[in-house]
């Protein structure tokens, strides 16, 4: 993985800590994107650190600002608590202590939105940085929501390279996960279409757009 100067200083944010606040917001903001926007009723289980100092450095603000819809420089965070009360976001913060096998800052968000459940880990990795590790239960490959991600969902195996093919579609690479309810999940990264849109009849779908 490549680092750049502003990875090790850290972001433009409100403060106090690039880890506990600003990763905090990034994952709260990024979950936010995976949902489709702000949760009707959220679960957030802190996990190391996290569960240690939140309430002294603002992790609990900083989260449930990112989920409603806040970046980690946004003056909103302060007020996240008053503003989800007033978008009627029902949220629960729930400290757990320690797990030695997760990475100490790792937030598991329980999400409905509509009649639809998520389940969603991440970890903030320092500098304001964070990952996305486990969606429903499916363990994927870090995303850091530094970039577009398209999200198909199939009933049964599909060859989706050809399909986007087919659709004139470019990308950089697709990861195939099979979910929990024996569905087939898609993860396809950077794509680009020649159109003003991407439609698959027959197929659930989002752009899951980046955080920057």
């Amino acid at each position: 993985m490549r680092w750049s100067v502003f990875d090790l200083i850290g972001p433009v944010m409100i403060g106090p800590s690039s880890s506990h606040t600003s990763g905090a917001a990034s994952l709260g903001l990024y979950v936010n994107k995976i949902v489709g926007g702000v949760p009707d009723e959220v679960k957030i289980y802190l996990y190391g650190s996290f569960s240690q100092v939140y309430k002294g450095h603002g992790t609990d603000r900083a989260l449930i600002g990112g989920l409603l819809g806040y970046k980690s420089d946004d003056s909103r965070l302060i007020e996240s608590f008053h503003n989800a009360d007033l978008k009627r976001m029902k949220y629960e913060i729930i400290p757990t202590g320690e797990d030695h096998h997760l990475h100490p800052n790792t937030v598991l968000f329980k999400v409905r939105r509509g009649s639809t459940n998520f389940e969603i880990v991440g970890c903030s990795i320092g500098g304001g940085n964070i990952e996305i590790h486990q969606i429903n239960g499916v363990k994927i490959k870090p995303l850091d929501g530094k970039k577009d991600v398209f999200a198909i969902i199939s009933d049964t195996k599909k060859d989706v390279s050809r399909l986007l093919n087919r659709l004139s579609c470019k990308y950089s690479s697709i990861d195939e996960y099979k979910t929990l309810n024996d569905k087939y999940l898609y993860l396809v990264h950077e794509i680009k279409s020649n159109s003003k849109g991407i439609a698959l009849p027959g197929y659930k779908y989002r752009l899951i757009s980046s955080i920057l």
